[in-house]
Formats: C-alpha cells, structure tokens, sequence
C-alpha cells in the first residue's frame, strides 16, 4: 500500500493507527518536504521498494504541514524514515542512503 498523508489531526490517534498496521505489516512513515530534492530521489526509490515489497505500507508525511508530528517523533533532518513493525518503532533512517540499502534495512522485519 502506498499512499500520501496529508495533514494530521491528532498526533497520538495517527500514530496508534500506525502503530496497530504494524502488526500486519511493515509499515514505513516516511518524512519529506517539497523543498527538499532528497526526498524527490527517495519517493523514486520507495516506488521502486513498493513494487518489490508490496506487503509493505508507505506512508508520506509532509514536515512544514505536520511540524508538531514531526517533533514529537524526533524528526530532525529529510528526508527520514521511521519503520514500524510489531506495534514498535523497529528502524529509523535518517537522511538519503541508497535504494538497496534502504531494501535491505526494510527485508530484515519482514
């Protein structure tokens, strides 16, 4: 599953939901901004993930239209992934790295 996220309400119920995915599935939230060139090279590479991984959901969060989301989840550079598995946070990448390693972090909790 692959979708966009647009701006949330309340941070704690989101984050639940996210949380209770998880234990379905792999869950990567992803944190981008539309200024930021990274996180244009790292939605190419999450298409390519998705359609490798496709029992692995994405969820995109914009940083200037969710700041307070952001900072409760520690978000300090973009782009970042936070991925979820189990009801718990299971990795947390922060910045660019390449498409196979980024497949290779998300294939250990799958």
């Amino acid at each position: 599953m692959y979708h966009q996220t647009e701006n949330i309400g309340d941070n704690g119920n989101q984050l639940v939901s996210w949380l209770n995915t998880s234990n379905d599935r792999l869950v990567a939230v992803i944190f981008k901004a539309q200024w930021s060139g990274s996180s244009s090279i790292l939605r190419s590479y999450m298409g390519k993930i998705a359609r490798e991984l496709p029992d692995m959901e994405f969820i995109w969060i914009d940083v200037d239209d969710n700041p307070r989301l952001s900072s409760d989840l520690g978000i300090n550079q973009i782009p970042s992934v936070i991925l979820l598995r189990n009801q718990e946070v299971v990795d947390h990448i922060d910045g660019m790295i390449s498409r196979s390693k980024f497949s290779a972090r998300m294939q250990k909790f799958l």
